[in-house]
């Protein structure tokens, strides 16, 4: 349910810095900021974009099971696996705290503030990109026989994917939430020409 109006903060920036254009580019998973700018252009009449990167598909050799969010990954992981790499960052770790059976390897990008909530976990740091290789021996060395992670797309992490295809790993994906309402297109190159179009009107 969308609401009906944006915060003020968001289309005063718009108004006030006289923005005549807007592309969104946030993650996909980024669903609250994709909403907000979506109300902002809405509420200013700033003609907008969203660009959205295109999830991966699945391959053949892939083993994926899907989860509509987190609280339901979190109740299909026991049927699924007991060592689990997970790449859902740091927000996310809450739905799997009751999890208390299974042991975690957890990637983020940056330490957390606080221990991981975690009953048996692993943390490790790191930015993408992870090549495939380097991820098959990561997914190797901690005995992994689960993967859950989001549908984000792109290049960056698509190697733990690729890694897990190769062990014959099982992945437990995210499905990515409802973009907002509006015209969307997959690579930059598209928004440019979006935004030449719309300079020309």
């Amino acid at each position: 349910m969308w609401a009906a109006s944006a915060a003020p903060r968001d289309w005063r920036y718009l108004r006030d810095t006289a923005v005549d254009y807007l592309i969104d580019s946030s993650h996909p998973f980024a669903a609250e900021i994709a909403k907000h700018a979506c109300l902002a252009a809405a509420a200013t009449g700033t003609p907008r974009l969203v660009l959205l990167r295109p999830p991966w598909r699945a391959e053949p050799g892939d083993r994926w099971h899907e989860a509509a969010d987190m609280a339901s990954a979190a109740d299909k992981i026991p049927a699924l696996g007991n060592r689990v790499f997970l790449t859902v960052g740091t927000r996310a770790l809450e739905h799997f705290v009751e999890l208390r059976e299974t042991w975690f390897l957890v990637r983020l990008i940056d330490a957390p503030a606080e221990p991981l909530p975690l009953a048996q976990a692993e943390l490790i740091l790191g930015r993408g990109p992870f090549d495939a290789a380097n991820e098959r021996q990561l997914l190797v060395h901690h005995r992994i026989d689960l993967l859950v992670t989001r549908a984000s797309g792109g290049a960056a992490t698509k190697g733990k994917i690729a890694a897990a295809r190769g062990l014959g790993l099982p992945v437990l994906m995210l499905r990515r939430p409802a973009p907002p309402p509006g015209e969307a297109v997959e690579t930059i190159d598209d928004a440019v020409d979006w935004l030449n179009r719309e300079m020309k009107r």
